[in-house]
């Protein structure tokens, strides 16, 4: 019995992430990889990273306008919570992603989850504007 809760104890402790490393590295490699990631900020159990995206009213090819985002990183119950948010004046939340560890050795996954989060957003959001992606 007391080798089964070692055992049990050993499983649940190897489970467990470090909130602040985690979020620091994931947080980095957005930054790193993100087409038009531009500014990236740390603090204590959070991080934010900014990224742009250009976009076309249709029918007015000399315009050309951008957009930012916010990929608010931070965590609660050894999970990782990315939030989404339109960085504008309404600040409008786009969605979240909750992360387990097993979902954290990927971080390429990582990445594409944020971006396919942000792409669905915008298609629905913004139809009538062009993104280049």
């Amino acid at each position: 019995m007391k080798n089964i809760n070692k055992m049990r104890a050993y499983i649940e402790a190897s489970n467990k992430i470090d909130p602040g490393t985690w979020i620091n590295k994931v947080g980095k490699y957005l930054n790193n990889k993100i087409d038009g990631a531009f500014k990236i900020k740390f603090g204590p159990m959070h991080c934010t990273v900014w990224m742009r995206m250009y976009y076309q009213v249709p029918h007015d090819p000399d315009s050309m306008n951008e957009m930012h985002f916010e990929i608010d990183i931070t965590s609660y119950q050894n999970k990782l919570r990315i939030n989404l948010t339109e960085d504008t004046l309404a600040e409008k939340t786009i969605g979240q992603l909750i992360l387990t560890p097993d979902q954290l050795g990927d971080l390429e996954a990582v990445r594409a989850m944020v971006l396919d989060k942000i792409q669905k957003f915008i298609a629905k959001e913004y139809a009538e504007y062009d993104f280049i992606y």
